[in-house]
C-alpha cells in the first residue's frame, strides 16, 4: 500500500479503514490494526472536536473549556466527549482547582469530569476523539504531526510495518529522556509503561546507554574546542545519526535532524560519499513521515538529485545546498524553495 500525506496544498486522505478501536484490559480502549499496515501509512487524519484555544496557551481558563463543551457541541458530540478517559490524579485535580478557583469538593461532578477529560486527552489545546484512543508506549510504532497551518487537523502515520491485530501506539513524552525521567512524566497519566524500552532487560539497558551516548555526543559538539567545520565534528554527527537508528524506527521524525547534521558536516568537510549516504537515509525517513507527494519531500528529492549530479561531475556543491540542510536542522522539515533555486 502506498502512503499518502499531502499533494500540493490539498489535505491528504487517510487509511482509517485499516484500524479499529478495541477494548484493552486495564487500559480502556486502544487502536488496533485490522490487517498488515506498511510503514509510512497515514492511518488517521483527525479533525478536532473543538480547537478553540491558542496552540501555545498552556493555561486554558477552565471557564472556556466548560463553555466550549456546553455551547459548541451537540448532544451526540457531548456523549462522545464524555466517553473519553478521565484521569484522576493529584496533578489534574490541582490544575482543575486552580482553573476554577475552587476546591475539588466545591466543583460539581459533571464539571470535574469535563475538565478531567480535557486535561487527560488534549493535543495542545484541542480535543481529537479518534486520536485520543492511541495509548502510550516509549517504543511507539505511530507518530502524530500537529495541525496543518490554518486547520485543526492532526495526522497519525505508522513508523514501521505493523502486523495484523497489533496495537498502534504513540509516545506522550520525550522518548529521548532517560528511563527515570520518562517514568516520572508518565505518572501524570498513571501510566507504568512496560514497553521494551522500559522493562528491566539487557535490551532496555542497552537503549539507556545509547541515550546517554547521544546526550554526551551532543554536548561534545557544543564544546568551544570543537571546530563545527572540522573532521572531528563530522565524526560526532555521524555517530549521533548511527546511534539514533538503534533507538527509533525508520519512520520516526526525530531521525531527520541528526541525518541533516551529518549530511551538512559531510558537505562542509568535502566528504562527498558520506554526504550522499546521509542524504538518501534522510529521504527514506522523510518519505515515511510526510509522504512522497508532499511538496517538501519532492523539493528535497530534487535537491539531492542536483547535488548528486554535481558531485558525479567532480564539482563541489553550491552554497545553497549547504544552506538547505542548515535550514533543515533549524526547522526539522525542509523549507519550501522555488523550483530551480537549488
Amino acid at each position: 500500500m502506498h502512503s499518502q500525506h499531502s499533494e500540493g496544498c490539498q489535505q491528504p486522505k487517510d487509511f482509517r479503514h485499516l484500524i479499529e478501536i478495541r477494548d484493552v484490559p486495564g487500559m480502556g480502549k486502544g487502536v488496533f490494526a485490522k490487517e498488515e499496515i506498511p510503514a509510512g501509512t497515514l492511518v488517521l487524519r483527525d479533525t478536532a472536536l473543538w480547537s478553540h484555544f491558542s496552540e501555545f496557551d498552556e493555561d486554558v481558563p477552565a471557564s472556556e473549556i466548560l463553555n466550549a463543551f456546553r455551547n459548541r457541541l451537540d448532544d451526540s458530540q457531548e456523549a462522545q466527549y464524555l466517553d473519553l478517559h478521565a484521569e484522576d490524579n493529584e496533578r489534574i485535580r490541582r490544575s482543575i482547582e486552580e482553573g476554577c478557583g475552587k476546591s475539588w469538593d466545591e466543583i460539581n461532578e459533571l464539571d470535574r469530569k469535563i475538565l478531567s477529560i480535557f486535561y487527560t486527552n488534549r493535543f495542545g489545546n484541542s480535543i481529537h476523539l479518534q486520536g485520543s484512543r492511541f495509548n502510550h508506549s516509549c517504543a511507539a510504532n505511530t507518530e502524530y504531526l500537529g495541525a496543518y497551518p490554518g486547520s485543526n487537523i492532526v495526522t497519525f502515520h505508522t513508523m514501521e510495518d505493523i502486523a495484523k491485530d497489533t496495537q498502534l501506539t504513540m509516545s506522550y513524552i520525550d522518548i529521548m529522556k532517560l528511563k527515570e525521567h520518562r517514568r516520572k512524566k508518565l505518572r501524570g497519566w498513571n501510566i507504568g509503561c512496560q514497553c521494551p524500552h522500559c522493562v528491566d532487560t539487557d535490551e532496555s539497558r542497552e537503549m539507556e546507554l545509547r541515550r546517554l551516548e547521544l546526550s554526551d555526543l551532543e554536548e561534545q559538539t557544543l564544546q568551544d574546542d570543537i571546530d563545527p567545520l572540522g573532521f572531528e565534528a563530522l565524526g560526532l554527527y555521524a555517530r549521533m545519526a548511527d546511534s539514533i537508528e538503534l533507538l527509533l524506527p525508520v519512520g520516526h521524525p526525530l531521525r531527520l535532524v541528526p541525518y541533516a547534521n551529518a549530511l551538512k558536516a559531510s558537505l562542509i568537510s568535502r566528504e562527498w560519499d558520506s554526504a550522499m549516504h546521509w542524504a538518501y537515509k534522510r529521504l527514506v525517513t522523510l518519505k515515511l513521515c510526510i509522504g512522497e507527494n508532499d511538496e517538501r519531500y519532492t523539493a528535497e528529492v530534487k535537491t539531492v538529485q542536483r547535488l548528486e549530479a554535481r558531485l558525479e561531475k567532480g564539482r563541489p556543491p553550491f552554497d545553497t545546498h549547504v544552506r538547505f540542510y542548515c535550514d533543515v536542522v533549524l526547522f526539522g522539515f525542509p523549507c519550501k524553495f522555488e523550483d530551480g533555486a537549488l
